[in-house]
């Protein structure tokens, strides 16, 4: 079982917020970079990218995960 977590990195791990407000950009490329090849996971919340971003991980949203860009178009 533990080694099936390791198997999935969340962006709350790296300092993301999650409020919507706060810019999460720098903390979500953080994860994404290591989570090279695994999952990455957003737990509920919305999160702010201020700056065009392409994931490179398997990325799952959980109930209640947002992405919130500058433009505030909701994904």
């Amino acid at each position: 079982a533990q080694a099936k977590m390791r198997e999935v990195i969340s962006v709350t791990d790296f300092g993301t917020t999650g409020n919507g407000v706060a810019d999460d950009t720098a903390e979500i490329v953080a994860a994404d970079t290591a989570a090279s090849g695994k999952t990455l996971y957003f737990p509920p919340g919305t999160y702010l990218i201020t700056a065009s971003t392409t994931f490179a991980s398997h990325v799952v949203m959980s109930a209640g995960a947002k992405i919130l860009v500058t433009d505030s178009t909701v994904y």
